[in-house]
């Protein structure tokens, strides 16, 4: 995501020293110059979604995990009492 970030950050950097010293480019550079800050914005969008499903996806199955040991933990106290009371 970083390079989509920093990409984007160079194009507007560029685009304000341009503004900054009076120079203008022309209209096909102007063009190409908003269409490379777009499509690094873009790129940056995706990738934080992207980040975002991985995120939920990861604590989800962190929660099935901790459920499913929390179920063992259970049984094996279970079979432990079971075993105690058949004992006594």
């Amino acid at each position: 995501m970083y390079p989509f970030l920093r990409n984007g950050e160079i194009w507007v950097d560029i685009k304000r020293e341009l503004e900054e010293s009076g120079i203008k480019p022309t209209q096909d550079d102007t063009h190409w110059l908003e269409c490379s800050i777009e499509e690094a914005l873009e790129g940056a969008e995706k990738a934080i979604k992207t980040q975002e499903f991985f995120k939920e996806e990861i604590t989800k199955k962190e929660k099935e995990d901790l459920e499913v040991f929390y179920k063992a933990i259970l049984l094996r106290a279970q079979k432990q009492n079971s075993k105690h009371e058949t004992n006594n």
